[in-house]
């Protein structure tokens, strides 16, 4: 059942997520999709700007528990998201660490979701 994070107040992105992989010029290792989804559709070329709209997204929208790791679990958040392009991508889905005895859920992903047909 979708529910909000927990402590979603205290979500944080990693400089080195957004600077070394979501905003990364291409490199091996590197996931060319979510690099072209963030840059070049979204239009997303700063981290400042892409840390607030990672934020805004997990704190505004349900998750549901995607995964259970040893000593954490894993949240997919989704719903729309606007990048700085002026173009939504509606199946945004965010990935978000919480550590057990942490109260701040970490990005850990971000991927395209399927639109569900109705």
């Amino acid at each position: 059942m979708p529910s909000p994070i927990p402590y979603r107040e205290n979500a944080y992105v990693e400089d080195a997520k957004l600077l070394g992989y979501y905003l990364a010029e291409w490199r091996r290792g590197t996931s060319t999709d979510k690099v072209t989804l963030i840059r070049d559709v979204l239009g997303f070329s700063g981290p400042a700007l892409l840390r607030w709209a990672l934020i805004t997204h997990a704190r505004t929208h349900d998750a549901v528990v995607w995964d259970r790791r040893r000593g954490a679990v894993i949240y997919n958040v989704t719903g729309p998201l606007t990048g700085p392009s002026g173009r939504t991508v509606e199946a945004f889905i965010s990935g978000w660490e919480l550590r057990d005895g942490s109260c701040a859920p970490r990005n850990v992903t971000v991927l395209l979701g399927r639109r569900q047909r109705r």
